[in-house]
């Protein structure tokens, strides 16, 4: 494991109570050094044991990196074979992860599996006809693996079914800065990213209609903004059908973390973002859950000693 200096920025978790709307205290995980990279992180089964898998990029080496997560954190994991770039993590069944990558040297993307949690990965394959990408993100919806891409501020999608990936296709009358983020609720995925220019005050979301195969017109996630929100993520609060929730978190210009919950029978989002205590200096959040609770994942300084 490479440790952190005062500068090299870190990964910290923290949790998401549902009852009472609150997060809990930020804690760095282990001194993992994430670097200028987002954190992967991705629920999995080892037998009948749920599990966390995190993938990222370290900074000292460009390899694929990863460790589990089940009530304490394994040790790291890194395979040589898979030089990575920006990562993107999710199950594509309950036992096998599948990571979305581009290399060190180029921004075509490819793609690799583990069974066992990250401790090893299949050799790399490009994902036929991929764009370049500088950013990307993966969810597992209705059987199929969901990617959305960033190539300059154009998204593009495609799916994989375990065997082929679709053909990629634009996301219609829709741009983007910066990585847009994907994930299933309640059987279709919602996409937000931030609004590309200068100065922006948006961060706009979308939903997939699998029937027409086509993505909604994009909306603003709130008509409150942060401060140039930057880095959106998103992540499910686990319950059953009644209690499941879809939240959004955002990173404001002055590195403070937001967030705000989508109104699934409104179909629409809360009017104001809420800044989450304790965090700064904060950039690449992930949203992902963990038996039965939502965490937060992002970069930060490395805490004081």
């Amino acid at each position: 494991m490479t440790k952190a200096d005062d500068s090299d920025p870190v990964l910290w978790m923290m949790p998401f109570a549902a009852q009472n709307k609150a997060w809990g205290a930020p804690e760095p995980v282990d001194e993992i050094v994430i670097g200028n990279s987002y954190p992967a992180p991705a629920p999995f089964y080892d037998g009948d044991v749920e599990k966390l898998c995190m993938a990222h990029v370290s900074p000292a080496d460009a390899y694929l990196h990863s460790r589990v997560f089940d009530g304490s954190w394994s040790g790291d994991h890194s395979d040589t074979r898979v030089s990575a770039g920006a990562v993107a993590l999710a199950a594509r069944t309950t036992d096998e992860l599948c990571c979305v990558h581009t290399t060190a040297t180029s921004n075509t993307l490819s793609w690799t599996l583990s069974t066992d949690g990250g401790e090893s990965w299949t050799a790399d394959q490009t994902i036929p006809d991929s764009p370049d990408s500088g950013s990307c993100d993966l969810a597992y919806s209705n059987n199929t693996l969901m990617l959305v891409t960033k190539t300059g501020s154009a998204l593009t999608w495609s799916q994989f079914d375990g065997a082929t990936w679709g053909g990629f296709q634009a996301v219609p009358g829709q741009s983007a800065s910066g990585q847009p983020a994907v994930r299933e609720f309640k059987g279709r995925p919602y996409l937000v990213y931030q609004s590309p220019g200068a100065g922006t005050t948006d961060v706009l979301w979308s939903v997939y209609d699998r029937a027409g195969s086509t993505w909604s017109t994009a909306q603003k996630v709130s008509v409150q903004a942060p401060k140039n929100p930057i880095y959106p993520a998103l992540g499910v609060v686990p319950g059953d059908d009644k209690d499941e929730q879809l939240l959004g978190v955002a990173v404001d210009a002055d590195g403070a973390l937001w967030w705000c919950a989508y109104n699934g029978g409104a179909g629409t989002w809360t009017e104001a973002w809420q800044q989450i205590p304790g965090v700064a200096d904060a950039a690449h959040p992930r949203l992902a859950s963990y038996n039965g609770t939502l965490y937060a994942f992002y970069a930060g300084t490395p805490a004081s000693t």
